[in-house]
């Protein structure tokens, strides 16, 4: 029998028989376009990759989509909605010192606390507080993240979005829920250059009667904790300094949510980074798990920044998203309701065109959609893509000198996370000091002190 040969290599093989026949032509007699030939198998090749949730959620249309993309393509607001709940928390940090905490959610962009490491540090130079905030038990970015040092055994049974590991267990509110068997532990180190702990406190659910044996520094103890269908909150302490913490499961086994990690009245930064995240499986999150995280830390602003892991090659309609993305909005201001929400845009990405990287045509389009959404649920809303300059800023931000971004065209590198960080703390402090122009011409001309301490 006689081999047959594929019709794409055949064509191939043609086509490359006439270019070599070109080639022998005088170049006066050449002036001509050759059909492509392999056009039907550059379109085979063009074919989008459908998003996971695109499929989950392609029925569930949102009538408030509006097509065609350029009409949805408003990418020239700068931010809008009310801050005022925020800002009235910071406000009373001057008379009565607190620890507030900001809830920051996104995906691969904030990975390794890039982001919330510099806006954290900005935030507490000017209204107090040291130290890191929320700590997942485990981490994929342990090793790429600055701000703590952080080690763990390969004891845990780690359950999140994307890994059902331990059936029938309530994942945390980032996401995850880190099982702890006899002999697991944990260990966290001050970063140099970073403050000593000090104020600490984990979240646990046991099944079972457990033991957990704890060092602090130089101080070793045991805690002995009771069968809890409810999250418990162990003080583990809030007085010394100390350098080293770790936690290890002498007997029992026990569901973790994580650590926080405070020093002193002030802000947090909290990072729940989820890589490959939309912000959709948000919605799967038990609504006590959240209201805990919203009571227990004191959450005063909670940030949504995804999109990255949406936004695909000229798809156009993202109406599936749209409508799991309204509900995870309304679920968190449920959840949250002492704290403002803010819609992060999506920032810019590059595509190759050639040998040319430009902005990706949907990412106009989505950040329209975002600004659209905003709206709609009336909360806050700022615009990173515009803030980064708009189109082909990625391109310039890899490009250029000094880099502020990876080659793949899409994630910042440190450089870049800190300008973006930057970018959005200027914006937010530009609308605090609107605020306490606000409040300063409140306040009697009789009553100095209190001018003293607002313009500080």
């Amino acid at each position: 029998m006689k081999n047959k040969i594929h019709e794409p290599l055949l064509i191939l093989l043609f086509s490359s028989a006439i270019l070599a026949m070109v080639s022998f032509i005088p170049k006066g007699l050449t002036n001509f376009e050759l059909p492509d030939y392999l056009s039907d198998l550059r379109e085979t090749e063009k074919k989008q990759t459908i998003h996971p949730e695109q499929k989950k959620y392609k029925g569930q249309r949102d009538s408030s989509f509006i097509a065609p993309a350029k009409m949805l393509a408003d990418t020239t607001v700068n931010s809008f909605g009310d801050l005022t709940k925020f800002f009235e928390a910071l406000y009373a940090l001057q008379t009565n010192p607190n620890a507030i905490h900001i809830a920051y959610f996104g995906d691969s962009m904030i990975e390794g606390d890039l982001i919330t490491m510099d806006l954290r540090s900005m935030l507490q130079k000017r209204f107090g507080g040291r130290g890191v905030g929320f700590m997942p038990m485990t981490s994929i970015t342990a090793g790429f993240r600055s701000t703590i040092k952080h080690e763990f055994n390969d004891l845990w049974l780690t359950s999140n979005f994307n890994e059902k590991t331990v059936k029938g267990k309530s994942l945390g509110w980032s996401g995850f829920c880190f099982t702890a068997p006899q002999g697991a532990n944990t260990t966290y180190k001050k970063a140099k250059g970073y403050s000593a702990f000090n104020h600490v406190k984990a979240y646990l659910r046991n099944a079972f009667p457990t033991n957990l044996e704890i060092t602090a520094g130089e101080n070793t103890f045991e805690l002995n904790l009771a069968v809890s269908d409810s999250i418990q909150t162990i003080e583990i302490s809030d007085s010394l300094e100390f350098d080293k913490l770790k936690i290890e499961v002498k007997s029992g086994n026990t569901d973790f949510y994580g650590l926080n990690f405070e020093n002193g009245n002030g802000i947090y930064v909290d990072n729940y980074s989820f890589r490959g995240n939309s912000g959709i499986p948000l919605n799967t999150i038990d609504d006590n798990i959240f209201a805990f995280a919203s009571k227990n830390l004191n959450c005063k602003l909670v940030v949504l920044h995804y999109g990255l892991n949406v936004v695909g090659h000229e798809s156009g309609d993202y109406s599936w998203y749209l409508s799991p993305f309204r509900k995870t909005i309304r679920k968190i201001k449920a959840a949250f309701p002492n704290a403002t929400i803010v819609l992060a845009s999506v920032g810019d990405k590059s595509y190759k065109y050639g040998n040319q990287y430009h902005t990706e045509p949907d990412i106009p389009l989505f950040v329209g959609m975002q600004v659209k959404l905003a709206r709609e649920e009336n909360i806050v809303f700022w615009n990173m893509y515009k803030a980064m300059g708009g189109y082909d800023s990625m391109k310039r931000w890899v490009e250029e000198s000094p880099k502020k971004a990876a080659k793949d065209y899409t994630h910042l590198n440190h450089a870049g996370a800190k300008e973006i960080a930057t970018l959005f703390y200027d914006w937010l402090m530009e609308e605090y000091n609107t605020f306490l122009q606000k409040k300063l011409e409140e306040v009697s001309e009789s009553n100095p002190k209190n001018k003293e301490i607002l313009i500080q």
